[in-house]
Formats: structure tokens, sequence, C-alpha cells
């Protein structure tokens, strides 16, 4: 036997079929006490193109500030075709940077200089040095794109720097790889001079000391008439 919402749902359902009028909006009809679904749309998203450039770059003993201070040091890493470079600041948030054109992004004109990378994302500036040229191949000086992500503040303690192909979080931080041996690392090392013998320590036993003269007894005067 039909419930009454079922009856409710036909005749509605009928109505709007002889009169050709499409429901604008879909209810459901349940009794009191019935449990609801409600269904909303999906949440859309910024529209993001594919990058059509990526970013090959060599990071040699480099070196991270932020706002002038030293973040971190003795990076290295070998970015192969990545499509961004990303700058995590603890408290602040993730500041995604492009050579491609971002939704929501601005651009930095000649932000990338020979050896020097400078954005600024979030009130805060940050710049990445590096030994030797940063972009491989002939190019000097480039403009970027930065998009600042606020939402992202408690990643790390620290400030991070990583790079991948994530437009949106969760992003990827690979970690520095140790300083690869080269001639112009070894050129830097100097041996040290000897230390001079008269400043070497004494590794001989100590001596035995000798015992102590014993002091000759106190004589009084009569003693000596």
């Amino acid at each position: 036997m039909r419930s009454h919402s079922q009856f409710i749902a036909l005749a509605t359902v009928a109505v709007t079929g002889i009169l050709g009028v499409k429901p604008l909006v879909a209810q459901s009809f349940a009794s009191p006490g019935a449990a609801t679904t409600t269904i909303s749309a999906p949440a859309k998203s910024h529209p993001e193109t594919a990058p059509d450039k990526f970013i090959s770059a060599h990071v040699r003993d480099g070196l991270l500030t932020v706002d002038g201070m030293v973040a971190k040091v003795h990076l290295n890493y070998d970015i192969k075709n990545q499509a961004y470079l990303y700058f995590f600041l603890p408290g602040s948030g993730t500041a995604v940077v492009s050579l491609s054109k971002l939704h929501d992004a601005t651009y930095e004109k000649g932000a990338i200089h020979g050896s020097t990378l400078t954005i600024t994302a979030g009130n805060h500036t940050f710049e990445l040095t590096s030994e030797g040229k940063f972009l491989e191949g002939d190019a000097e000086k480039s403009g970027v794109y930065v998009r600042f992500d606020p939402t992202t503040t408690a990643l790390n303690h620290f400030p991070m720097m990583g790079f991948g192909n994530n437009i949106d979080a969760p992003y990827q931080w690979p970690g520095s790889r140790p300083e690869p041996k080269s001639e112009l690392n070894e050129a830097h090392v100097v041996a040290p001079p000897p230390i001079p013998v008269n400043l070497l320590p004494n590794m001989q036993p100590a001596r035995k000391r000798a015992p102590a003269p014993t002091p000759a007894p106190a004589t009084t005067p009569a003693e000596n008439q």
C-alpha cells in the first residue's frame, strides 16, 4: 500500500508532466522525524590551464632568507622540468612560484636574475641565492607568477623549500641533497698547517714527586747554652 508521501510525489510528477513545467527545485516529502539527505553541488575550483613552461634549475650551496634573515643554508637541488617552486613560512603560508600564468597570482618581473630568485608573498620577501646561474640554459633573467596560499600555516616549525607539479596542497617538499663534490669545492678546502711542537700536549706520564724534606725540630735558648 502506498504511503501518503508517495501519493503526493506521484501527483506532483503527473501535474508537471501534463503542464510541461519542469520543477525548479527538487523537493522531498517525508514524515516528521524521518532522516533527510541534502545533496549539494561540488565546489568549483579555480580554472587552471596546464603549465606551458617548466622550471629546470640547479641550486648549489643555496641560501634562503626571509625578510633579510637567514632561514635555510646549504640547499642543494637538481630541479628538472617541474611546474612549481614552493616556499613555506610557519604561521604565514606557502608561496607557489611558476613560470606559467596562474589564477589569482601576481607577476613579478625580473624575479630571477642570474643566481638569485627574489619574490614577495604574504607581506614577506623570500630570496634564494645559489652558486652559479639559477636557471638552466641561456636565460639570465625571467619573471615569475607568484600565488600565496594562507591556508597552509602549520606544515612545519621551520621554513621550507620544495618543488613539484601540484598547484594546490598537498605540496611536495623533497629534502636537500648533500653538496656534491666538485673541483670548485675541493679548491676551497685548504689543509691546516701542522701544530708547533711546543704547543702539542705532553702525553708522557707525570713523574713521581720526591717527598718534601722533614723540618728540623725547634730548639729553645736553654738547649743552646
